[in-house]
């Protein structure tokens, strides 16, 4: 049964644009990291494939009319930093690959001589277990949707054997591996599924449906078919000719529908967070377009256009494609306003986080990106993370196709914040604010020491890019050792929160300021602490391990502090 959810402040879409502003609350100051380039010497690429994405444009936003599109088999990065990516490569075979521009990127699948796959279709994703979902044409026949990680045997979602004869562009993967597909039925029908490979659900029921049902039809003349997106529990965004809706075994969810305000027929690709959020486009019914993000309660324009004879750079001539993180950050591409320009160009395609097509402008067409011009770029629906990170195609002007990250300061492991001061070895942190990285110089290990009554609750976060496992502890308790993605809540494990921890393990150039970026939280907003380097004969100091349980009184719960990684030998 659907449920109706007004959203009263998307109503107001006659606003001028410049109102759109008043939301904006986050700064952002990026760098960029290469993942995956062509130009390198030490590289087997001959090209990289593009993001989905779209600056958008007019007839109703199609993606069929942006000949980039055509070219696009995805990207899509986790809350790790990694990046998942196609690259043809010099031999003439083609590969899926992850990377996170810290040491080469690993394989996934290929199709050499060996492999059971052909080619590879359009859409990626990634999870933040490192686990990749595709399409693939197969040796043996027909398209398939597959799983893998590069390590354990691929695994196979669905394939055109069966009920389905051909997929849409476009797919989604959460935590668990359930994947989220937009199929195209032998009887004719068009419905979006989910399955984990053993277990399928019918997300819509179109085959049939009345005018009555609003989730359908999922296409219309107007649009391509339509990928959904999945959150982590399990919620299905999609969009249909009604309108923007949610959708899981227990049945669909109108988020937004405004036949007064928005075109029938104009929703595009709707992206959902674990918070319920959707990001997605409509075009007004009239002149412009938005993008938005709604829960079905409450609702926010993030960016959009009137086609105004008097907008200048600082506004959009369209928007397209967005991706939302859990922090409820929009990222989007867009057609930036060319001053005294009347017609649309190509030339001021971008991406952009706030409504201000300036301010707001991660990169840009005829922007410098690593000594040479961006003529071209893309992203995906799948393009942000919940570190504030963003994933995109480019090619420079020097020939150069790339897989770039770009990096906010603080919220990103690769864009950490430097000490205020560094002194006789200690580097000193002054009034910063927690659930941010942070890195010093490095040596063998740091000891972080707070210079104020604040506490560190949290590490929520270590950095890719090490072989060798951290060792953590506090006092002459040794927490154990931990990896990437893993976490140590201190009051949870201790009772409260520490004022010192030490880490080790570490084997990194102490002459690189950003060697060891790390993820903590305090007790207060804002906390001044220390790291001091250790050096190599300090490992004599470090405490042997003790159980975790001697650190629980009796009749405590038990602290989980490493996420369970399942392995299949």
């Amino acid at each position: 049964m659907l449920k109706f959810n007004p959203i009263l402040s998307l109503t107001v879409v006659g606003l001028s644009l410049s109102l759109l502003s008043s939301s904006k609350v986050l700064a952002f100051s990026f760098n960029f990291s290469p993942i995956a380039e062509t130009s390198s010497s030490f590289s087997s690429f001959s090209s990289l494939g593009s993001g989905l994405g779209t600056a958008g444009g007019n007839s109703g936003y199609k993606l069929s009319n942006d000949a980039d599109y055509q070219n696009g088999k995805g990207l899509a990065i986790n809350n790790n930093g990694q990046v998942v990516f196609l690259a043809e490569l010099t031999s003439g075979d083609q590969g899926i690959y992850v990377g996170t521009g810290v040491g080469g990127p690993k394989i996934i699948v290929d199709n050499k001589s060996d492999s059971i796959f052909s080619s590879f279709g359009q859409g990626l994703a990634l999870n933040n277990d490192g686990t990749v979902a595709f399409f693939a044409d197969v040796d043996a026949g027909g398209q398939g949707i597959f799983t893998s990680n590069g390590v354990r045997n691929t695994q196979q979602i669905a394939h055109t054997s069966g009920t389905y004869s051909s997929f849409a562009p476009g797919l989604a993967i959460n935590d668990s591996g359930t994947v989220a597909f937009f199929a195209n039925l032998d009887n004719g029908g068009q419905e979006i599924f989910t399955s984990d490979g053993n277990k399928t659900i019918q997300i819509t029921n179109c085959i049939g449906a009345g005018s009555s049902e609003q989730q359908c039809p999922l296409s219309s003349s107007m649009l391509d078919p339509l990928a959904p997106d999945i959150n982590n529990q399990g919620m299905v965004s999609f969009v249909s000719h009604y309108g923007v809706f949610t959708g899981d075994e227990n049945g669909n969810y109108l988020i937004v529908a405004d036949q007064t305000n928005f075109w029938n027929g104009s929703y595009r690709e709707a992206n959902i967070n674990d918070q319920g959020q959707v990001s997605a486009f409509a075009h007004n019914n009239g002149a412009g377009q938005v993008i938005f993000k709604a829960d079905g309660i409450n609702g926010e324009l993030i960016a959009g256009n009137n086609f105004e004879q008097s907008e200048t750079p600082d506004t959009f001539y369209n928007v397209g494609t967005s991706s939302i993180n859990n922090k409820g950050l929009v990222a989007f591409m867009a057609n930036q306003v060319v001053e005294g320009s009347s017609v649309f160009s190509n030339q001021d395609k971008g991406i952009f986080v706030g409504s201000n097509a300036v301010e707001d402008k991660v990169i840009g067409i005829g922007d410098t990106l690593f000594g040479s011009t961006v003529v071209d770029l893309a992203m995906d629906r799948q393009s942000l993370s919940d570190d504030n990170e963003i994933v995109f195609w480019a090619k420079l002007e020097d020939g150069t196709e790339g897989i770039y990250r770009a990096n906010n300061i603080a919220d990103s492991q690769f864009n950490p914040l430097l000490p205020d001061s560094t002194l006789d070895g200690v580097f000193r942190f002054i009034d910063v604010i927690g659930g941010k990285w942070y890195d010093p110089p490095s040596a063998y290990g740091f000891h972080y020491e707070m210079t104020g009554d604040s506490l560190f609750t949290s590490i929520l976060n270590f950095p890719v890019g090490f072989e060798n496992p951290f060792t953590v502890s506090v006092g002459d308790t040794n927490l154990g050792e931990f990896l990437p993605g893993d976490s140590i809540d201190f009051v949870s494990l201790l009772g409260n929160g520490v004022s010192e921890f030490t880490i080790t393990g570490l084997d990194v150039d102490p002459t690189n300021p950003t060697a060891f970026p790390i993820k903590l939280d305090f007790d207060t907003d804002t906390a001044s602490f220390d790291m001091h380097a250790l050096i190599e004969e300090d490992s004599q100091n470090v405490p042997e391990p003790v159980s975790v349980f001697s650190l629980l009184t009796f009749g405590s719960a038990v602290v989980l502090l490493r996420r369970q990684k399942s392995r299949q030998v």
